[in-house]
């Protein structure tokens, strides 16, 4: 994932040929980067088409915003605000602020699952409801979308239902209610 930003951010740069198989060398490993420093290395591809790795550019996306409730240790409804724009955006906070809960929360509203938990015992997957806030279950997010606009996308669960047992969808701003497969 990260080579294939490199590979886009260079198809977009200035940067000679020397520059860029030096930045490749060096997301490749140390053999590569001192060989390229030697000048013993091969050239990379001229274009970003011609290497292996290479993937059409996606729309951009950007979190606004992401509300949770009931959701691990989430109980009444938490919203964390972000400020969306290009780059890494980190979340800070002390043991037990809530952290993992989003990303978690995040995680589970895109793709209804947690990759986590696949090799935890059951226990974890029923224990996924906040015990403070049974009753309720909802993730959702504002995100704004590169061609799209502002976009909600929302996952829900009735009382007593299990984490398999969720209704998600999608809205575009001005537009109908759908499913998540709509953000592809």
């Amino acid at each position: 994932m990260l080579l294939d930003i490199v590979l886009r951010r260079l198809g977009e740069s200035s940067l000679t040929g020397n520059a860029t198989d030096l930045l490749l060398a060096a997301l490749e490993d140390d053999e590569s980067l001192l060989a390229q420093l030697g000048g013993q290395a091969t050239q990379q591809p001229a274009d970003e088409s011609a290497h292996p790795h290479a993937v059409p550019t996606p729309a951009g996306a950007y979190l606004r915003s992401l509300t949770v409730s009931g959701f691990r240790g989430i109980g009444k409804p938490a919203t964390l605000t972000l400020a969306p724009s290009p780059g890494l955006t980190l979340i800070v906070g002390r043991n037990g602020s809530g952290k993992s809960s989003f990303a978690e929360a995040l995680e589970v509203l895109l793709t209804g699952d947690l990759k986590r938990w696949e090799k935890l015992s059951a226990v974890w997957h029923q224990g996924w409801r906040s015990m403070h806030y049974p009753d309720q279950a909802e993730i959702s997010a504002e995100l704004l979308v590169e061609g799209a606009g502002r976009v909600m996308a929302q996952r829900t669960w009735s009382a007593n239902a299990r984490f398999t047992e969720s209704s998600a969808s999608a809205q575009i701003a001005g537009g109908k209610r759908a499913g998540l497969e709509r953000l592809e």
